[in-house]
């Protein structure tokens, strides 16, 4: 089995696909955050996702969109199917994981889940069939070279 490790960041994303048995990387890819076309930093981001409902669910489309094809250039580029990956870990600020999971977004300083964080949140529909999944906030360098 293999594992997927994604930082998630405001103006890149990274991610790394992993044998679970021995820890080696496998593959590595890195593609510019699909979002940046709301704002080049997460305020901006925060404040288009708060001043509307569309402009929000947008936000999620775009970067869900963008990590499948990073998890696809994963797979295809290691050989491995998608179904063979049991574990996601996904590191980012938590502004930036709220907009993911689509979660209530509550002001630009505190977002609705910041205390009492709920890792079981990310179990959401996009990742595909349900995958141990754990969300990390603030862990950068998780699957930098």
């Amino acid at each position: 089995m293999y594992a997927l490790a994604i930082d998630l960041g405001t103006t890149t994303l990274a991610a790394s696909l992993l044998d679970r048995a021995s820890g080696e990387r496998l593959a590595f890819a890195g593609a510019l955050n699909p979002q940046r076309s709301f704002g080049a930093d997460v305020v901006s981001r925060l404040d288009a996702a708060l001043g509307s409902v569309s402009l929000y669910g947008e936000m999620t489309a775009l970067i869900r969109t963008g990590l499948r094809r990073l998890v696809q250039e994963l797979c295809t580029s290691a050989g491995i199917a998608w179904g063979d990956v049991s574990h996601v870990a996904i590191a980012g600020n938590p502004a930036m994981q709220h907009i993911l999971m689509g979660l209530e977004l509550r002001s630009p300083a505190v977002p609705a889940r910041l205390h009492g964080w709920n890792p079981s949140a990310c179990r959401r529909s996009w990742l595909g069939r349900k995958r141990r999944s754990l969300c990390l906030p603030d862990a950068r360098r998780l699957c930098r070279r």
